[in-house]
Protein backbone atom coordinates (compact mmCIF):
# COMPACT_ATOMS: atom_id res chain seq x y z
CA UNK A 1 0.00 0.00 0.00
CA UNK A 2 1.16 3.51 -0.76
CA UNK A 3 1.35 5.23 2.62
CA UNK A 4 0.72 8.83 1.51
CA UNK A 5 -1.14 11.29 3.69
CA UNK A 6 1.51 11.27 6.41
CA UNK A 7 3.89 13.88 7.74
CA UNK A 8 6.23 14.39 10.66
CA UNK A 9 6.42 17.38 12.96
CA UNK A 10 9.86 17.91 14.45
CA UNK A 11 9.64 19.86 17.70
CA UNK A 12 12.37 22.42 18.34
CA UNK A 13 13.54 21.11 21.72
CA UNK A 14 11.76 17.80 22.29
CA UNK A 15 13.10 14.35 21.55
CA UNK A 16 9.76 12.97 20.33
CA UNK A 17 8.26 13.70 16.93
CA UNK A 18 4.58 13.84 16.02
CA UNK A 19 3.20 11.80 13.14
CA UNK A 20 0.18 13.28 11.40
CA UNK A 21 -1.60 10.52 9.53
CA UNK A 22 -4.71 10.23 7.41
CA UNK A 23 -6.28 6.75 7.35
CA UNK A 24 -6.24 5.99 3.62
CA UNK A 25 -5.77 2.22 3.49
CA UNK A 26 -5.08 -0.92 5.51
CA UNK A 27 -1.70 0.12 6.97
CA UNK A 28 -2.65 3.67 7.88
CA UNK A 29 -6.02 2.50 9.26
CA UNK A 30 -4.23 0.05 11.59
CA UNK A 31 -1.98 2.87 12.85
CA UNK A 32 -5.02 5.11 13.30
CA UNK A 33 -6.85 2.34 15.21
CA UNK A 34 -3.82 1.92 17.49
CA UNK A 35 -4.42 5.40 18.89
CA UNK A 36 -8.16 4.90 19.12
CA UNK A 37 -9.98 7.43 21.26
CA UNK A 38 -7.12 7.55 23.76
CA UNK A 39 -5.27 10.32 21.94
CA UNK A 40 -1.53 10.22 21.26
CA UNK A 41 0.34 6.95 21.78
CA UNK A 42 4.07 6.30 21.68
CA UNK A 43 5.27 3.65 19.23
CA UNK A 44 8.75 2.96 17.85
CA UNK A 45 9.08 3.72 14.13
CA UNK A 46 11.69 3.83 11.37
CA UNK A 47 11.67 7.10 9.41
CA UNK A 48 13.12 7.48 5.93
CA UNK A 49 13.68 10.78 4.15
CA UNK A 50 13.20 13.71 3.80
CA UNK A 51 12.77 13.92 0.05
CA UNK A 52 12.15 17.64 -0.23
CA UNK A 53 12.78 20.86 1.59
CA UNK A 54 10.93 23.96 2.63
CA UNK A 55 12.58 26.68 0.59
CA UNK A 56 12.57 29.86 2.62
CA UNK A 57 15.13 31.88 4.49
CA UNK A 58 14.10 31.68 8.15
CA UNK A 59 17.55 32.04 9.69
CA UNK A 60 18.90 35.26 11.13
CA UNK A 61 17.06 38.51 11.77
CA UNK A 62 16.29 39.43 8.15
CA UNK A 63 12.55 38.73 8.52
CA UNK A 64 10.24 39.36 11.45
CA UNK A 65 6.89 38.61 9.78
CA UNK A 66 6.08 35.19 8.32
CA UNK A 67 3.21 33.84 6.22
CA UNK A 68 3.10 30.04 6.29
CA UNK A 69 0.67 28.51 3.79
CA UNK A 70 -0.07 24.82 3.49
CA UNK A 71 -2.75 22.43 2.33
CA UNK A 72 -3.89 19.11 3.74
CA UNK A 73 -1.12 17.03 5.27
CA UNK A 74 1.31 19.75 4.11
CA UNK A 75 0.63 21.38 7.47
CA UNK A 76 3.34 19.22 9.06
CA UNK A 77 6.43 20.95 7.60
CA UNK A 78 4.88 24.36 8.23
CA UNK A 79 4.11 23.37 11.82
CA UNK A 80 7.78 22.42 12.24
CA UNK A 81 8.82 25.80 10.80
CA UNK A 82 6.45 27.60 13.19
CA UNK A 83 7.83 25.58 16.14
CA UNK A 84 11.37 26.51 15.07
CA UNK A 85 10.49 30.21 14.81
CA UNK A 86 8.80 30.20 18.21
CA UNK A 87 11.85 28.55 19.79
CA UNK A 88 14.10 31.20 18.21
CA UNK A 89 11.74 33.90 19.55
CA UNK A 90 12.01 32.45 23.07
CA UNK A 91 15.79 32.75 22.69
CA UNK A 92 15.54 36.44 21.82
CA UNK A 93 15.03 36.59 18.05
CA UNK A 94 12.63 39.37 17.05
CA UNK A 95 9.53 37.70 15.57
CA UNK A 96 6.64 40.14 15.21
CA UNK A 97 3.97 37.93 13.59
CA UNK A 98 3.48 34.44 12.23
CA UNK A 99 0.42 34.07 10.01
CA UNK A 100 -0.56 30.44 9.47
CA UNK A 101 -2.96 29.59 6.62
CA UNK A 102 -4.05 25.96 6.36
CA UNK A 103 -6.60 24.69 3.84
CA UNK A 104 -8.07 21.22 3.47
Amino acid sequence: EEIGGAGLVLPAKEKDVTLHLRALGDWSQRVYDLAGDNGPVKVPVVVEGPYGAVSMDIQGDKYQHFLLVSGGIGITPMQSVANHLMEQHRRGRPVAKIFFVWTV
